[in-house]
């Protein structure tokens, strides 16, 4: 029975722990509500705010300070939980408090857990490679200290990319904090960790806005339903696993605050007294949240203060307090100018940036896709179940447009309990933002013209219009569920655990499928965590401690050669980075394209070609010194079928004539002989002529010929030393004079001969 892999058993602690503190400090910070929120909020709304302090305390300290200090981390993290359990009257409903919030949200965390516990990894082939690297970068350094362009490697690639265009950082801020407080090497089992307490901290704020339709339901059966939105496809999943970071965390945040927004106005609003020290302490928190939003996540910040004003103005009209509502305005922006300080400018400057620049990649759904998605029954860009593209099929096309009717006939079962709610003051925010998301969403659609091949308008914005309207939907789609609920009995509760546990298992498997084909590049690998450090471990026992690694990895390994930089931050890690968008742009011109010489260690794919000898094999790649003497690669190959193998051997069947594109690799210019070998064997007499070609390609740029006679009766070897120079040779041309018939039943192909294990090196 295979061994769980550390990293799940690592990063499900770490979940804990940090869910456990976040409620534990948010529950204080509950009280700086008025009282009749107290309750709710330290309910819903705990694991956010906990979270939002620890995020804003990060970014202020991280912009100064090298957040791998212990003692820093220290005050940052056990500083508010001690102050906070002292302060707490109520210790023991406290630490239950705290303990089923750590459990549920393990649950929440599914999409994570389920490829940790079978794979030892998560996606990381995204943008979890630049928050991977300030994580680690900022355990010594701090965000202030700028890195010299002629000192930047591949992997500080992404700090000086963040410092130059004043990209927000409080995620990486906060993931660097994690690193620090648990004593990690490496970011890699924090990453998970930080994004399931916000998916858990998001899905469990979507009750305080529907609170008062929730008190006939049991802690149990509220939880349960309220984890729902981290099993489907929304916003909320698509983010956390395929590298959105900063929008997983920002939308903690920005949940939080705007579902606060419409009790505190309707409180605000009703005081009988003009004393203006009632709305300070309420202004902290939201300033607080409003912070933490800024910092983790600016791009979304003027949507929810669009709808945040829209609420504020609607609802003083209706009151007769507008001062206090005013005043609580001015202290938000007051005390928040004091939380983010210089950010305000980073994060001005960032907006700007973005909003001129087209981002993304084409989204070529029809409308009901995107509304689909933000239902969280549409798969998002790059993950599966994107049955709204014109190229899908029409079984999964059928099924998504099931789902959507069986949500559409929910939301209509409720639909007069819906339109009563969607006006009232808790419910006012929500339904304000998906009004100006949808007006959103269809502006880029049709008003804006498409900057990509395919699509109808800026297709990238109208999606991610839609996966930030997930968590918003969900809040009515929610709310929609227990209506139905409350008519169902003492059936209700068998209900939710049904679809519950459907929901649990259905988005494990689903996750893990996610996370496969990633896993499998690597090759016969169990455990991917354990793995990249087996590689830095290859690296420190087959390298010379000063010797610079060249990563031969090419296109397609591109995201496993970032990756590789992670783990190897004191080393010179050279590679050809042309073609890489995250790398190549911040590098030194002269360090953009590596040269492969002697000397150097080499980390490639194991195959007959490689060109280390006698090194270590992890995964499917080999680490190992580049050898003194060159070696000819060979490249594209054409006229032949494909290759076959069966481990240890290679062979390819030929028609008639196949050429094989050549590529010397540190061969010696002085060198003055190839020799080349391969076993073959001919369906029948033939003779087989082969040339060794020089760039022309023509028959009359040949360099060197040669014919092999054959009998056919079995296999045979050849091996033959050319008077050529290797370095001269760029392409090797064979054809026979056979005639080709199909192999046997039920190989269709027909083939005159077949070619074993050509090898060609300089004599």
């Amino acid at each position: 029975m295979p061994s769980i892999p550390a990293v799940f058993i690592l990063a499900g602690s770490i979940t804990v722990a940090l869910v456990f503190g976040a409620t534990i400090v948010g529950r204080y910070l509950s009280g700086l509500l008025p009282v009749r929120l107290r309750p709710l909020a330290k309910f819903y709304l705990a694991p956010a705010l906990g979270l939002a302090l620890f995020t804003v305390g990060a970014s202020i300290v991280g912009r100064w300070l090298p957040l791998g200090n212990w003692i820093i981390a220290a005050v940052l993290s056990l500083g508010p939980i001690c102050w906070a359990i002292l302060r707490e009257p109520f210790k023991g409903r406290m630490l239950l408090h705290a303990v089923s919030n750590s459990l549920f949200s393990l649950a929440a965390g599914i999409s994570m857990l389920a490829p940790l516990l079978v794979f030892g990894a998560f996606n990381a082939h995204n943008d979890a490679f630049t928050y991977l690297a300030h994580s680690g970068w900022l355990q010594n350094h701090a965000f202030s200290n700028t890195i010299e362009p002629g000192l930047i490697t591949p992997v500080t690639t992404q700090i000086a990319m963040y410092q130059h265009f004043g990209f927000r950082m409080g995620s990486s801020f906060f993931i660097a904090l994690v690193q620090s407080i648990f004593g990690l090497r490496w970011a890699y089992a924090a990453y998970p960790a930080v994004i399931i307490s916000a998916i858990f901290s998001t899905c469990l704020s979507l009750g305080f806005p529907i609170s008062a339709y929730l008190r006939r339901f049991s802690r149990r059966t509220r939880l349960l339903v309220l984890c729902f939105p981290a099993f489907g496809f929304g916003g909320l999943v698509f983010a956390a696993n395929f590298g959105f970071l900063p929008q997983t965390l920002g939308l903690t945040f920005a949940c939080s605050l705007l579902f606060l927004s419409g009790s505190v106005f309707k409180w605000f609003g009703a005081l009988e007294t003009d004393d203006m020290r009632a709305v300070l302490k309420p202004a902290i928190l939201s300033a607080l949240l409003l912070s933490a939003f800024v910092f983790a996540y600016s791009e979304f910040v003027p949507f929810v203060g669009l709808a945040i004003l829209i609420v504020a103005i609607a609802t003083m009209i209706q009151s007769k307090n507008k001062l206090a509502i005013i005043a609580y305005g001015v202290f938000v922006l007051v005390f928040a100018t004091l939380f983010l300080n210089l950010e305000i400018v980073r994060a001005f400057t960032a907006l700007k940036l973005q909003s001129g620049a087209v981002v993304g990649t084409p989204v070529n759904w029809t409308l009901i896709g995107f509304i689909a998605h933000a239902l969280g029954t549409h798969g998002g860009a790059w993950d599966t179940f994107q049955w709204a593209l014109p190229s899908g099929d029409w079984v999964s096309y059928g099924a998504g447009v099931f789902t959507v009717l069986l949500l559409t006939a929910l939301l209509a079962h409720g639909c007069r309990g819906l339109s009563r709610s969607a006006k009232t003051p808790h419910l006012l925010p929500i339904t304000t933002m998906l009004v100006i998301l949808s007006l959103g969403l269809l502006y880029f659609r049709y008003l804006v013209p498409s900057p990509f091949s395919v699509g109808v308008g800026q297709s990238w914005s109208q999606f991610k219009l839609a996966d930030w309207a997930h968590p918003f939907v969900s809040v009515f789609v929610l709310l929609a569920f227990f209506f139905l609920l409350s008519k169902m009995g003492k059936w209700a509760a068998k209900t939710v655990t049904a679809f519950f546990a459907l929901g649990f298992v259905a988005a494990g498997v689903l996750a893990v499928e996610r996370v496969k084909p990633v896993v499998k590049s690597y090759g016969d690998v169990h455990d991917l965590a354990r793995f990249y450090t087996d590689f830095r471990d290859a690296v420190l026992t087959s390298c010379p401690p000063l010797a610079p690694l060249y990563l031969a990895l090419g296109d397609s390994d591109q995201k496993i050669r970032q990756i590789a930089t992670l783990y190897l931050p004191d080393r010179q890690v050279l590679a050809d980075w042309k073609g890489d968008d995250y790398v190549q742009a911040w590098l030194p011109e002269a360090d953009r394209r590596g040269e492969l010489v002697p000397g150097q260690c080499i980390v490639e794919r194991q195959s007959s070609q490689q060109i280390s000898v006698g090194g270590r094999n992890v995964g499917a790649f080999t680490v190992g010194a580049v050898p003194d003497v060159g070696r000819i690669l060979i490249g594209v190959v054409q006229g032949a079928h494909d290759q076959e193998t069966n481990g240890k051997d290679w062979w390819r069947w030929i028609e008639r004539e196949v050429s094989f594109e050549l590529q010397p690799r540190l061969v010696d210019g002085q060198a003055m002989r190839t020799r080349v070998r391969f076993a073959y064997q001919t369906r029948g007499p033939q003779t087989i002529t082969l040339a060794l070609q020089s760039d022309g390609g023509n028959e009359g740029d040949s360099v060197s010929t040669f014919a092999v006679k054959s009998t056919g009766e079995g296999s045979e070897v050849f091996d033959h030393v050319f008077d050529v120079p290797p370095a001269d040779i760029r392409r090797l041309h064979m054809t026979t004079n056979g005639v080709a018939f199909p192999l046997q039943e039920p190989d269709t192909r027909s083939a005159a001969w077949r070619i074993e294990n050509l090898h060609i090196e300089p004599s």
